[in-house]
């Protein structure tokens, strides 16, 4: 009895690691994809290292709301397809406590240049994004008048995924 247990156990787990959870997710659901971004940031200025689309069998959510750097992503035809927020990458906090205290104060440290990964749920429509202080997270209802003055803003980096994914 107990060896049949043991074989049995054995059985499910071989099954289980053939087809397991990463292939039975994927039939049941849809498959995600990421776009990914590597960027160097020198002051105000960005610029793209890789950028690639990579997919992901779990539900992504897009960077949040807060934070001083902005992106949006717009069609061909301008229109917002999703914008967010993050945090400022030359900007590095640390928990910094006194001895003895719960930690209350943080070291900030200001760097001059930095590398950062921009991820943005994957749309085969989009075709630019624009990344800076500039930015400000704004709803799909702005008007195309407001989102083109904000899209000309000289302080914005424009990247045009054309150059960067010719094949999509």
């Amino acid at each position: 009895m107990r060896t049949h247990a043991i074989v049995s156990f054995a059985t499910a787990l071989l099954l289980l690691i053939g087809f397991g959870p990463t292939s039975m997710a994927q039939s049941s659901a849809p498959e995600h994809k990421i776009l990914v971004l590597r960027m160097q940031i020198s002051g105000e200025r960005h610029q793209v290292l890789e950028a690639r689309v990579v997919p992901s069998s779990v539900a992504f959510a897009p960077p949040s709301s807060n934070g001083t750097l902005g992106f949006l992503a717009t069609d061909a035809k301008g229109d917002l397809l999703l914008s967010g927020g993050l945090d400022d990458p030359l900007i590095v906090r640390a928990p910094l406590p006194l001895p003895g205290e719960p930690t209350r104060n943080h070291e900030v440290i200001v760097r001059t240049e930095a590398q950062y990964l921009l991820r943005l749920p994957y749309e085969p429509k989009m075709k630019h994004v624009y990344v800076g202080k500039g930015v400000t997270t704004i709803s799909s209802a702005t008007s195309q008048q407001k989102l083109a003055k904000i899209t000309q803003s000289p302080e914005l980096t424009i990247i045009n995924l054309d150059e960067w994914l010719p094949v999509r």
